[in-house]
């Protein structure tokens, strides 16, 4: 659930004329990032 909504979130970034692909791919990495730590059971800092 989280990949499709992180997708279509990326997609709305590529609408914006690809600006919004500046603030949305960092939170998508962010957000992957966490839902991995937390999955696994690692550190979040």
């Amino acid at each position: 659930m989280l990949a499709l909504a992180l997708f279509g979130l990326n997609i709305v970034g590529a609408i914006l004329l690809g600006l919004g692909l500046l603030v949305t791919i960092p939170v998508t990495i962010i957000a992957g990032t966490y839902a991995y730590r937390v999955t696994v059971g690692g550190r979040v800092a």
